[in-house]
């Protein structure tokens, strides 16, 4: 196969070169699409004459390609489809397509990017003075309305004439293209329906097809699409210059709300510690005045503990000092909470923007569920202060009254201190008649008790010989199933010895019922027993600690004068 395309294709060359010699000696002059010679090139081209057949291109597909022979000695029916066949080859050559397309076609330029310093412009031009490098020294630099650098740089590229440059689309781009008409067999347009000839089909050469290549747009489509990157350009360094210039106002509101914020805030906290001192001071006033009082009631409370001794401290007394104790600790606390408060507002006041210790601290903003409000935290400050003062004047009116307290107290003791003798007298007396008549039921018990086991026991032996008396009658039972035939009969006897059988299993029923009621009478009864027993040990300990214990302790109750103090 590849020996026989080489043998078409040398062929085919040939065929073209003596197609070319003969073109020549028709025409007389080149191939109007074979290069010159050498020596040719710098001659002047000379003009057919009428005696030479001329090739005229025209517009018109009718007459696309005449031939015109006047004078020559030959026939023009000679070289017409040489003339064809020269044209069919030289478009087909891939160096001719190319060159036409780029020619003709503005879609197939080559793919490379326009960039504005490429095109030509006056050598002696500035760069516009309103094109500054946008950098931190040109921060504050604020744009002029139109100013771009790719309009300006456009601006110089547009004619005294006003046109757009060329790249840029033009007047006459919407007008609709002239339509050219249908095309002829043959030529740079060719329909491809040449005439057929033998050459053709040998060869396999086609007519030309540059009109129907792969370009998808036209020069117009072309000349937009270059306008919208000018475009895209234009705006875009219009929406950053824009934004520059919102940053820098949204800059300095943004500085002037910090700071008019930070000033405010530090007017709030100065105020703030401003109450705290104040509330500071004034709980320090009551601690002091606490831990006075506290020291008097103390001496007061040991002069009771010496007038009384041989008593317990008396429960007002008591009372008072715990409840001075304790306000007086809620105090120290609130007190402690608004040093390190005063403290921390003290150092919020102090801290600027350039303070080494300020940071982001993220959640700082969170309120936290614990804390209070302005309104609580007076309240909170008030009641205690107010609790503290309570307390302070009750324990003040305790000591006022003390003395009448020591007169009534005394006199209240003694006089309770005899009727709890008496009471005590007559607790011991009604104790020891009940541990007597405990004694006397739980012999009572015990005597029921051991009546209750030997019924038991006639029971199990009234029991043991019914069993065996049921056993005679099943014994003769069964061996009366022995007899034989006839033999085997239910006479009387047999009637007897069942019904035998039925009156001792309801009399065993009836035993064991009478022993299970028996046993439950017996377990009642030495429940009783240790109930009796546990309590009558309670009742001989509760004389132990009355009788002998209780009024011991009670002969030696102090006198009105040990009472009083004055001994």
């Amino acid at each position: 196969m590849w020996t026989l395309f080489k043998f078409f294709t040398i062929n085919i060359k040939k065929t073209i070169e003596c197609c070319e010699l003969n073109l020549q000696c028709h025409l007389g002059n080149p191939s109007p699409f074979t290069p010159r010679p050498a020596h040719h090139r710098n001659k002047p081209k000379s003009r057919p004459t009428t005696s030479q057949t001329r090739c005229v291109y025209s517009r018109n597909p009718e007459t696309q390609l005449e031939f015109r022979t006047s004078t020559h000695p030959r026939n023009k029916s000679t070289f017409i489809p040489t003339i064809k066949l020269i044209l069919l080859v030289r478009m087909l050559n891939r160096q001719y397509l190319d060159l036409r397309c780029s020619s003709n076609d503005p879609g197939r330029v080559r793919d490379e990017r326009c960039r504005i310093d490429e095109h030509p412009t006056d050598p002696n031009a500035q760069l516009s003075s309103q094109i500054e490098p946008c950098g931190v020294e040109n921060f504050n630099y604020k744009p002029e309305a139109g100013d771009c650098p790719t309009v300006n740089a456009l601006r110089e590229r547009i004619t005294e004439a006003g046109k757009p440059p060329p790249y840029f689309p033009q007047l006459n781009d919407n007008v609709p293209a002239i339509d050219e008409g249908p095309m002829g067999p043959v030529g740079p347009w060719a329909t491809g329906r040449p005439v057929f000839s033998p050459v053709n089909g040998m060869t396999g050469i086609r007519p030309v097809v540059d009109r129907y290549s792969m370009t998808r747009y036209t020069p117009a489509q072309w000349r937009g699409h270059n306008k919208t990157f000018f475009d895209q350009s234009s705006r875009m360094i219009s929406n950053a210059r824009t934004l520059a210039k919102d940053v820098r106002e949204h800059n300095s509101r943004v500085y002037r709300e910090t700071d008019k914020n930070q000033l405010e805030n530090r007017d709030r906290l100065s105020g703030r510690a401003g109450e705290i001192h104040y509330w500071k001071m004034e709980l320090e006033r009551a601690i002091i005045e606490l831990t006075d009082e506290i020291e008097l009631l103390e001496v007061e409370h040991r002069r009771v503990k010496q007038s009384l001794s041989v008593l317990t401290i008396p429960e007002s007394i008591a009372d008072q000092l715990l409840e001075l104790k304790a306000v007086k600790t809620r105090v120290e606390f609130d007190l402690t909470d608004k040093i390190d408060a005063y403290a921390n507002d003290s150092a919020c006041i102090g801290l600027t923007n350039d303070s080494p210790l300020i940071m982001m601290k993220p959640g700082a903003t969170r309120v936290p569920p614990e804390q209070s409000s302005p309104e609580g935290y007076d309240n909170f400050t008030k009641v205690n202060l107010e609790s503290s003062e309570n307390t302070r004047q009750k324990s003040i009116a305790l000591r006022a009254a003390l003395n009448d307290t020591y007169l009534k107290v005394v006199k209240d003791l003694r006089q309770q201190a005899t009727e709890v003798d008496l009471a005590l007298t007559d607790n011991v007396n009604v104790t020891e008649q009940v541990c007597q008549a405990l004694e006397k039921e739980l012999v009572n018990c015990l005597n029921q008790l051991s009546d209750t086991e030997k019924l038991i026991e006639e029971l199990r032996g009234a029991n043991r010989g019914l069993e065996e008396a049921m056993k005679v009658a099943q014994t003769r039972l069964d061996i009366r199933h022995e007899r034989r035939n006839v033999e085997n009969c239910r006479d009387i006897p047999q009637y007897g010895l069942i019904e035998e059988v039925k009156i001792i299993g309801e009399n065993l029923t009836s035993m064991a019922g009478q022993l299970r009621q028996a046993e439950e009478t017996q377990a009642g009864l030495v429940k009783s027993r240790g109930d009796l027993e546990r309590e009558i040990m309670v009742k001989r300990k509760t004389l132990y600690i009355d009788r002998d214990r209780g009024q011991l302790l009670r002969s030696f109750y102090p006198s009105a004068e040990a009472l009083s103090g004055h001994v």
